[in-house]
């Protein structure tokens, strides 16, 4: 089973009143949306304070996002809306628990539909000879950009500006 835990999430405009959710409540800031298109998958605040646990079970389909050959569209998502203009997007990830054998993208993601993410995190599958990379893909390009590190704890930050 994997376990996910984020230690933090910023959220801010450069030019506007920026935000910071440290997942210290009892329940999630109502900013936030979960997104669960099929079930399984759950959080938590209450498991370790100060951090939103993500809890994925096994599952022999997964919980995937695809577009080719077919849309699939599985993934858990923790969702909220980005101001207009620029801003950016910070998070650490933690992974818990895992087994060689699981298969997983896991951190930032951003979107413009539910068919059309761009996401940054750690990522394994199960032929993986090393610890988890970090990868950076849009949904249909696998593994546009890898880095070869152990992924197991990493610091992300998207970042956008202008039209970009």
């Amino acid at each position: 089973m994997l376990r996910v835990l984020f230690l933090s999430l910023f959220l801010g405009g450069m030019a506007v009143l920026a935000w910071e959710d440290a997942f210290d409540g009892k329940t999630l800031d109502a900013r936030w949306q979960w997104r669960v298109p099929v079930p399984g998958p759950t959080l938590s605040l209450a498991h370790r304070p100060g951090w939103l646990r993500i809890r994925i079970p096994e599952s022999p389909d997964g919980f995937n996002h695809w577009n080719e050959p077919k849309p699939v569209d599985a993934a858990p998502q923790l969702r909220t809306s980005v101001p207009e203009g620029d801003w950016q997007l910070e998070t650490r990830v933690h992974l818990e628990q895992f087994a060689p054998a699981n298969s997983f993208l896991l951190g930032l993601v951003v979107g413009t539909s539910d068919e059309s993410l761009l996401t940054i995190g750690s990522f394994q599958y199960s032929d993986m000879p090393t610890a988890p990379e970090v990868w950076f893909e849009p949904t249909g390009t696998s593994g546009l950009s890898r880095l070869p590190v152990d992924a197991r704890e990493v610091y992300l930050r998207l970042v956008k500006k202008g039209n970009i």
